[in-house]
C-alpha cells in the first residue's frame, strides 16, 4: 500500500487555457442543452467545442465548476507531475496554498474532498480538431471524452506507516491538462510566489493569489501584450472582472464590502509580486472617487 507522502514541489502548475477559465467562471455548463463553442485562436476564428455532464443519479455538491475547483485540479496536476499520483485532500490543500507544512483543518479537507468527488463525477468532451489542425498537432482523433479528474478513491498509509488515510489516485493526465500541455497553456511558477506577507491561507486568500497569477501568466504568454499591461477590473456594469470570476457561484450580500476587501488583498499580493520581481509594477484604476481595478505591468 502506498504512503501519503508529499513530494518536494518547487513549482506550481496552473492551467491557463481559455477552456479551463471559461468552464470555471461560467454557470450552467454542466448538463447544458447544447455544447459550448469557444474561439481559441481569434485571428483564424478557430474554435474548440466543450460539453460537460454528470453521471446519472449522482448528486453534486455544487452544479457548477468554480475557480476553487480549478485550483484543486491544478494542485492535483502539480502533484501528478511531481510523481505523486496518490494523495490525500490534505496534500492537495498544502499544494494549493504553497505551504507544504501547513496544518489543514478538517473543514478545509472536507471542502477539498467535496470538490474532488464532484470533479470525479463530471465528464468532459473536448473536440480540439480545428485547433490541433491549425497548430499542426497530430494526434489522430482530437475528440476526447473522460472525467474532469479520472481517479478512484483509495486507502493510503500515513508517513508513520501505522495509520490508514482516505485518499485518491489519478489514473492519467486529465483531458483538460493534456490539451493545455499540447497548446502551451500550462504555466509554471515558483511555489514561493504563493507566500505573501499579510495574506492568510483562507480559501479567499488562496483563490485571489492564484487568480492573479493566472491573469499575469496569460499576459506573459500572449502575442499581443498591449505594452505588457493587464487591466484587472473588480466589476462594473460595463466590465465584468475579478468579483464575477472568483465568486460567480456565491450570493454576495454586501458587494461594496467584498470589493473593498478584494482590493486590499490584491494590493498586498501585487506588492509581494513586485518585490519578488514577478511583475514590474501596477497602478490603481479609479472612476471618480471609486476604485474600479488595477493595471498590472510585467
Amino acid at each position: 500500500m502506498e504512503k501519503a507522502k508529499l513530494p518536494k514541489i518547487e513549482e506550481e502548475k496552473l492551467n491557463i487555457s481559455k477552456v479551463a477559465k471559461y468552464i470555471s467562471t461560467t454557470a450552467g455548463l454542466v448538463d447544458a442543452e447544447n455544447p459550448t463553442e469557444l474561439v481559441t485562436i481569434p485571428s483564424k476564428n478557430v474554435m474548440v467545442t466543450v460539453n460537460l455532464w454528470k453521471d446519472k443519479d449522482v448528486a453534486l455538491s455544487s452544479p457548477n465548476i468554480t475557480l476553487y475547483d480549478l485550483a484543486v485540479m491544478d494542485s492535483v496536476y502539480t502533484l501528478y507531475k511531481n510523481g505523486c499520483a496518490s494523495f490525500t485532500p490534505e496534500m492537495v490543500a498544502r499544494v494549493m496554498s504553497g505551504d507544504v507544512k501547513a496544518y489543514i483543518k478538517p473543514q478545509k479537507a472536507g471542502s477539498i474532498t467535496k470538490s474532488l468527488r464532484k470533479l470525479a463525477f463530471i465528464r468532459i468532451t473536448l473536440d480540439c480538431t480545428e485547433e490541433y489542425k491549425a497548430r499542426g498537432i497530430n494526434v489522430g482523433s482530437a475528440l476526447f471524452t473522460d472525467y474532469l479528474l479520472p481517479m478512484s478513491e483509495v486507502q493510503l498509509k500515513a508517513v508513520n506507516g501505522e495509520t490508514y488515510l482516505d485518499g485518491f489516485r489519478v489514473k492519467e493526465v486529465p483531458i483538460l491538462y493534456d490539451y493545455a500541455e499540447r497548446t502551451g497553456r500550462i504555466a509554471s511558477v515558483p511555489t514561493a510566489l504563493l507566500e505573501v506577507p499579510g495574506i492568510s491561507d483562507t480559501d479567499d486568500g488562496i483563490l485571489v493569489k492564484r487568480y492573479l497569477i493566472q491573469r499575469i501568466e496569460e499576459l506573459k504568454k500572449a502575442r499581443n501584450k498591449s505594452d505588457l499591461k493587464e487591466i484587472i477590473y473588480y466589476d462594473s456594469e460595463v466590465n465584468q472582472g475579478a468579483l464575477s470570476d472568483l465568486w460567480y457561484n456565491d450570493n454576495i450580500k454586501n458587494l461594496r464590502d467584498k470589493k473593498a476587501k478584494l482590493h486590499k488583498m490584491i494590493i498586498k499580493i501585487l506588492d509581494s509580486f513586485r518585490s519578488e520581481k514577478y511583475i514590474r509594477g501596477y497602478d490603481i484604476l479609479t472612476e471618480g472617487k471609486s476604485v474600479v481595478g488595477v493595471t498590472v505591468e510585467v
